[in-house]
């Protein structure tokens, strides 16, 4: 399954001290700074320090996934199913790690298990599933599709094939295929929050920023632990002029978010809309003076 990025436009960056904009007054700002600073140095010296400690845990895990997916195809050679999952954690290690070598270590690993008997431990689907996100991450997005196509010949309507050609195609700007596509995946499967989400990415390029945030807002009710969803829809709903929904869901947003700077890109956008929802109540009282 394509796992993306949302291609929601991100708001720039900006430190915020409050969302409500009550901010502290400007003298007491300055007589605090030193302290502040060094405060605020340890606290990224602790962030950093934390940061790289996950990052090679993380490596570790990873590492460890494929050492033991390589050992048990060595133990096996002759299984689909060990191959097949050696396969997913050499594409899981080089999307984490942006290196294709393990991408075509991967594909090499596919081509053998294609070879094998069918022992019917991995279907067909899923060699057309995994190569083509293989190749999609290579950045060949047109023979990715074209493999996710032949898959849907071996499982008609499957809702996540159908759903990472709705991606694909998302991408490429073919907006009217990419919604075709996905709402088959929607229909397929109407629960599944990946082909909901890609609704709302889609419905959100083509302008129809009301739709596109009842997508996002479905989707976090279907997986309410993707923090995407909830972004997309405060954006969705700013674009609308549904200012107070667009802080609502930025609020949701920030009560769940750990990451520090993503947390700062929230504030920012929550004070935009704080601002514009400001605006439009000054614009309001003047109008009924």
């Amino acid at each position: 399954m394509i796992s993306t990025a949302a291609v929601i436009p991100v708001t720039p960056s900006g430190e915020v001290a409050h969302l409500r904009g009550d901010a502290p007054a400007a003298d007491s700002i300055v007589a605090g700074r030193p302290a502040a600073c060094v405060l605020s140095f340890l606290l990224l010296s602790i962030y950093i320090g934390a940061l790289i400690i996950a990052t090679v845990s993380r490596n570790r895990i990873y590492e460890n996934e494929v050492t033991l997916w390589k050992s048990v195809v060595d133990g096996t050679p002759s299984k689909r199913r060990p191959r097949m999952n050696y396969a997913d954690a050499l594409v899981t290690l080089g999307k984490q790690r942006e290196d294709g070598r393990l991408y075509g270590e991967a594909l090499r690993e596919l081509q053998v298990l294609m070879a094998l008997p069918d022992d019917g431990s991995s279907s067909i689907r899923n060699w057309y599933g995994e190569t083509g996100l293989i190749y999609y991450r290579l950045g060949m997005p047109d023979e990715a599709m074209q493999l996710w196509r032949e898959g849907l010949k071996h499982a008609s309507g499957d809702a996540a094939l159908e759903n990472n050609i709705a991606i694909a195609l998302l991408h490429q700007g073919r907006l009217d295929e990419a919604l075709e596509h996905a709402m088959t995946a929607r229909g397929s499967d109407p629960l599944m929050p990946k082909a909901v989400f890609t609704l709302g990415e889609i419905y959100y390029a083509k302008g129809e920023y009301l739709e596109a945030a009842g997508h996002f807002v479905m989707a976090e009710k279907l997986q309410p632990e993707k923090l995407d969803a909830y972004w997309n829809a405060s954006l969705a709903f700013l674009e609308a002029g549904q200012y107070e929904m667009a802080y609502e869901q930025v609020v949701k947003y920030l009560e769940r978010e750990t990451d520090l700077r993503l947390r700062a890109d929230a504030r920012s956008l929550a004070e935009e809309v704080s601002g514009k929802l400001a605006d439009r109540k000054r614009y309001q009282k003047e109008r009924t003076r």
